[in-house]
């Protein structure tokens, strides 16, 4: 924070202001930005895995974990701000018994800060056991995988094909078991000119 003091400079000017700037250190108010911390274990890949799910206050979500002793973090900003009330609707519907909130005739959605909070860290497990589906099918090709339905499929239409999409975000985002190649540089050759 910036302070300001003006003065009044008499020897040189009487006529003149000046001013001083002084910045202060103040110290920042702690406001969390997070409304949720929790861990979940789920199996992931023939592994179990601890789950460390942070929920912030826009409902952004990073889950970290490690998996093969590699660590992974997925950023989910799908269902943050805007987002909320279409996830909050396919949740809802999948799961219409799950406590997330309510949904009436006309698709609006009801539900409090712990019921959203709840629907979220379903999401993130149904995300996990997505990707433990793709995994136990295409093995290795799972990265492959992720860049083929991003392109080709990136439905939204039910809450089924939304959790797939995201595990697809999330897998290529973070280069989820991508192979450990040292790539050796292949020089330029120029065109032999006749």
């Amino acid at each position: 924070e910036i302070q300001f003091r003006a003065f009044r400079s008499a020897p040189i000017n009487p006529t003149r202001w000046f001013r001083i700037f002084a910045q202060t250190k103040m110290a920042a108010p702690s406001i969390s930005n997070t409304l949720k911390d929790c861990k979940e274990t789920i199996p992931l890949c023939g592994q179990t895995v601890e789950l460390e799910i942070q929920i912030e206050n826009s409902f952004r979500t990073n889950v970290n974990f490690s998996l093969f002793g590699q660590p992974y973090t997925f950023v989910i900003t799908k269902w943050a701000g805007r987002g909320l009330a279409n996830f909050l609707q396919l949740i809802i519907a999948q799961y219409p018994t799950g406590g997330f909130g309510s949904l009436d005739d006309d698709g609006n959605t009801t539900s409090s800060k712990d019921q959203r909070c709840k629907a979220i860290i379903q999401a993130v497990k149904d995300i996990l056991r997505t990707i433990d589906n793709i995994f136990k099918k295409h093995g290795r090709a799972i990265l492959d995988y992720a860049v083929y339905y991003r392109e080709k499929v990136k439905s939204e239409a039910s809450y089924g094909d939304y959790v797939t999409l995201i595990a697809c975000h999330c897998l290529v985002h973070s280069d989820f078991m991508a192979p450990s190649i040292t790539w050796e540089t292949v020089p330029f050759s120029p065109a032999q000119l006749e």
